[in-house]
This record gives structure tokens, C-alpha cells and sequence, in this order.
């Protein structure tokens, strides 16, 4: 199977995306919100200047920083 991955900073509206790892100062809180490895992540857009995202993660909805989400190694399968 061929698997692209990439930051998930880089997710464009539509993509979904599984978590491979998540690293940096952030962990458990990025934890707490779902983005484990694993975890299927959906891009439903972006704000208006494309930061933050958002973004479907364990059937919730949620705002994210680009910043925060560069810290989580993706793969598109």
C-alpha cells in the first residue's frame, strides 16, 4: 500500500489523514484532543487567513493551530 506522509499542518480541506506520531511540548494536550497515533483526522476547512484549521478528530470538531499541528507526523493511505 502506498502511504504518503507529511505534517499534519499541510492537511487540505476534504483530506483525512491518520496520526503515525505526535511530539513536542504539546503532547498531552494534543492527546486530550484526540490526535493519537491511530487516530483518523478530517480537514472541513480553515479560517479565513488559513490559520487555524478545522478539523474532525473523534467525532468532535475542532480548531487547531498550524503550529501546534506541525508537531503531528501524518500518512495518507
Amino acid at each position: 500500500m502506498n502511504e504518503t506522509v507529511s505534517a499534519l499542518s499541510s492537511i487540505k480541506r476534504g483530506e483525512c489523514l491518520t496520526v503515525s506520531s505526535v511530539s513536542g511540548d504539546a503532547v498531552a494536550r494534543l492527546f486530550d484532543l484526540g490526535f493519537f497515533p491511530g487516530a483518523r483526522i478530517r480537514c472541513l476547512g480553515a479560517a479565513p487567513l488559513g490559520d487555524p484549521l478545522m478539523l474532525a478528530v473523534g467525532g468532535r470538531v475542532i480548531a487547531v493551530r498550524k503550529r501546534d499541528l506541525a508537531e503531528i507526523i501524518a500518512v495518507k493511505r
